[in-house]
Formats: structure tokens, sequence, C-alpha cells
């Protein structure tokens, strides 16, 4: 199986949510932009390391950790905003840590 599709396809899908998720949920200004910043950003560094930029993942990982931080530390008016922001920014961070391809082959060497 090929671990870092999987973990780039992941990412690449849970940016695209994040960006309409800022659309659909109803929140401050403020988590709102963040909200859609961060996921289409996130998008474009998914799309970026599964075709070219392999090191890009570690984008992912600093968006998801920076979402988790941000549901705190912005204000929000709704509890889905929350949930949502916690579940995708967790998420985010785990698939970015996914064994690349290159990084299997070598472990099967040994």
């Amino acid at each position: 199986m090929d671990y870092d599709r999987v973990g780039r396809t992941a990412n690449a899908f849970l940016g695209a949510w994040l960006f309409l998720s800022s659309l659909v949920l109803r929140n401050t200004i403020a988590q709102q932009l963040n909200a859609g910043l961060v996921g289409a950003v996130a998008l474009a560094a998914a799309i970026g390391a599964f075709y070219r930029w392999p090191s890009l993942r570690f984008v992912n990982a600093a968006l998801g950790a920076w979402l988790v931080v941000s549901t705190w530390l912005l204000d929000t008016r709704s509890a889905a905003t929350i949930a949502n922001n916690l579940l995708v920014g967790t998420l985010m961070f785990g698939f970015a840590f996914m064994a690349t391809g290159r990084t299997l082959a070598r472990e099967g060497e040994a």
C-alpha cells in the first residue's frame, strides 16, 4: 500500500473540507478567515507534497497544530466549529507524519 498517497490525499480532503466549512459553519470573522486560509494552504501543500515536494507534508503538520491552538485563541460562537477545528487539526497533523514511499523502501532494504 502506498501510505504516502493516503496521507497526502487525506490532507487534501481535510484542507478542502476546512475551506468549505468556513463558508458553511456560522462563526466569527476571525474563525472564518482562519479556517478558510488554513484550509486553502493545507490543500495546496497536500497537492504539492503529493506530486512534487514530499517535505511540504510538514506544512500540513504545522497547520494542523495551529488549527488546534487557534481554536482556543480566537473568539468563537459555535461548538460545532470547536469540534470541527479540533478534529480536522488533529487528523491533519497525524496524516502529515505518515511514512513516505522512500522511507518504507529504505526500511525494506534492511
